[in-house]
């Protein structure tokens, strides 16, 4: 079986974070491409001051928030089958998409966040299974036509 590459693109963004912004909700935008099939969302925070900053974690799609880890985590997946606990996977919408913070805890100097959003695109892949199958041909008694429709509705 051949291994297919996944093609992917990555874009850094930094926002400069005041102490008056704190208790507030920030967004990050970002245009969503075409053709993604899944995201990862990175961020480090650094703190200009010796108190450490807290900031949560989100985002938003097109239409809605797709989801919240608050400070709980420092990445997250989305995908359209599968996503990390606390995101909703699904269509990956091209357009403006944002990510989300809540500047829970600034120290008065402020503190910078660097968001990491990797794209994966959809490519064509090798499917992994198993073709064979017995039909009134061989030593089964459904026709081709009967087993196709008998597998469509087959869920797995």
């Amino acid at each position: 079986m051949k291994h297919v590459e996944r093609i992917r693109s990555v874009t850094t963004m930094t926002k400069r974070i005041a102490n008056s912004e704190q208790s507030t909700y920030i967004e990050v935008p970002f245009e969503m491409p075409e053709h993604v099939e899944e995201i990862v969302v990175t961020y480090v925070i650094e703190s200009h001051g010796e108190q450490k900053a807290v900031i949560d974690l989100g985002l938003r799609d097109t239409g809605r928030v797709r989801g919240w880890s608050g400070g709980a985590r420092k990445a997250f997946r989305l995908g359209k089958e599968q996503s990390t606990p606390g995101y909703l996977s699904g269509d990956l919408t091209p357009g403006n998409w944002a990510v989300l913070h809540n500047a829970y805890k600034v120290p008065s100097e402020g503190c910078s966040v660097t968001v990491t959003i990797e794209f994966l695109y959809k490519t064509p892949r090798w499917l992994k299974g198993d073709l064979h199958t017995h039909s009134v041909h061989s030593d089964g008694t459904f026709t081709l036509e009967e087993n196709a429709a008998r597998m469509r509705g087959t869920r797995l």
